[in-house]
């Protein structure tokens, strides 16, 4: 597989694919909350329980084994389908935490993450670094 890490081999990505039911982890899923409404920060306690511990910690797994270097959709080598990185990030949460988070709920936690990082690194300039 271009671009992922190397150890997680296409046998793996045939199963963990093959295991999702595309009906929970779609975008148009109705099972799960609006990501909008999560990642809003309406409720703090709502988003909390929607990235619990093990479900951020297999986020990040995710994100470390399917890295975003490009926009190329990951092939499955026994049919040949293509797969987003969102659908794959959405398969190995469910595979390793029993819980669906469709795939507008992993872009829009992707972004809140990238914002979050941003603004860590802004914060750790030094003051005098003028913009």
């Amino acid at each position: 597989m271009e671009g992922g890490v190397s150890w997680f081999d296409l046998d793996k990505l045939d199963t963990l694919v093959s295991s999702c039911d595309k009906s929970d982890i779609s975008a148009t899923s109705s099972s799960a909350s609006s990501p909008d409404e999560v990642e809003s920060g309406s409720s703090s306690e709502f988003m909390e329980e929607v990235w619990s511990d093990d479900v951020e910690s297999a986020f990040y797994e995710a994100l470390e084994i399917f890295p975003g270097q490009n926009n190329k959709k990951r092939i499955r080598i026994s049919d040949g389908k293509a797969y987003g990185r969102n659908y794959l990030i959405a398969c190995y949460i469910k595979k390793k935490c029993g819980k669906v988070r469709n795939v507008k709920q992993i872009s829009s936690h992707l972004q809140v993450v990238t914002r979050r990082q941003k603004l860590h690194a802004r914060a750790s300039l030094p003051s005098q670094v003028k913009f």
